[in-house]
């Protein structure tokens, strides 16, 4: 059975780390998709930013960031863009993080983007792909979630989310 949903990992999956160039078989394979796509990411820089300066992003980076990827593959733009600023290590008043997470979601526009500091959203956990399938209406069995790392197969088996290595699905190997 083909999924009625794919949710991709960003950085390493989809497009090069902290870049917005796709990596090979990207643009041929998410341009044979039917349905909806979602890209769940980590990118806990902006709170390492707030604390911490450079060389972190800002919350303006990350969402210009999205755009170019989504720039350099149409089918992109219609994508869902759950991105995870959450990280247990950094303690920051829910207003800052509030404003992080808006920073980011704002300049994103006009991209779908929904962001959260909420740590059930940080991949290994299953919050992201959870929330993508509750977005399009899908129960996790209809998924398939793309990623290059433990924690994307981690996330996946958390939310029940059939998961397939980045290299496989893109053939890379």
């Amino acid at each position: 059975m083909s999924p009625s949903l794919h949710i991709f990992d960003l950085d390493g999956t989809l497009a090069e780390t902290w870049d917005t160039s796709l990596l090979p078989g990207v643009v041929g394979r998410l341009s044979g998709l039917h349905g909806p796509i979602a890209v769940a990411t980590n990118q806990a820089g902006v709170a390492w930013n707030a604390v911490e300066g450079e060389p972190y992003p800002a919350p303006s980076d990350i969402g210009r960031r999205l755009v170019g990827v989504a720039e350099a593959l149409p089918r992109l733009k219609e994508a869902l863009w759950l991105v995870a600023i959450g990280d247990e290590r950094i303690s920051l008043s829910p207003e800052r993080w509030r404003g992080l997470a808006a920073g980011v979601t704002r300049s994103a526009s006009p991209l779908r983007v929904c962001t959260s500091s909420d740590l059930a959203w940080r991949k290994p956990r299953p919050g992201m792909l959870l929330e993508a399938c509750r977005s399009f209406g899908v129960g996790p069995e209809q998924a398939l979630f793309v990623g290059d790392r433990r924690e994307d197969a981690h996330a996946a088996e958390a939310a029940q989310v059939a998961f397939i290595a980045a290299e496989r699905f893109f053939d890379r190997t």
